[in-house]
Order: structure tokens, then C-alpha cells, then sequence
């Protein structure tokens, strides 16, 4: 599975030079074709299919991570 990632530097808070630590809030998006969500046989006419979030848990996705680092949050509006 190929998966895109984008990374957005929004801010950059603080740097610690002594201990080469820094905070920073960052935007990730992730985007990738699961082939086996291809519903066109079921509904050619659409382009796109509307899932309502609670499938979202039901759902394959990747598991990112980030090497090294000591915190890390995920904010959670309106949805992961």
C-alpha cells in the first residue's frame, strides 16, 4: 500500500540547545487508495462514497510514528 504523507510545521514553540529538544505543532495528512474499498460495481455513477464516522474505527489505516520523540499528542477534532 502506498500512502502519501504531508507535514505541515504550523509552529515551531520551543528550543532547548543544551539538550537538542524542541516542541513544535505540526498538521499530517495521509492519503492512500485501499482497493478494497472499490464500490464502483455497486454504484457507477458516483465519484465518491459518503461513510458516516463510526466505520472510520472499522477501517484500515497506517500506523505512523515518529522515531525518537518523547511526547506526542493527537488532537482529535472533529475526528483522528
Amino acid at each position: 500500500m502506498t500512502v502519501v504523507v504531508e507535514i505541515w510545521i504550523q509552529a515551531i514553540t520551543s528550543i532547548d540547545e543544551l539538550t537538542n529538544d524542541f516542541e513544535m505543532d505540526i498538521y499530517i495528512t495521509e492519503t492512500w487508495l485501499d482497493p478494497a474499498l472499490n464500490f464502483q460495481k455497486m454504484s457507477p455513477c458516483k465519484g465518491n462514497l459518503s461513510l458516516n464516522h463510526q466505520v472510520l474505527d472499522r477501517l484500515w489505516t497506517p500506523n505512523s510514528c515518529f522515531i525518537n520523540s518523547k511526547v506526542a499528542q493527537i488532537h482529535n477534532s472533529p475526528f483522528r
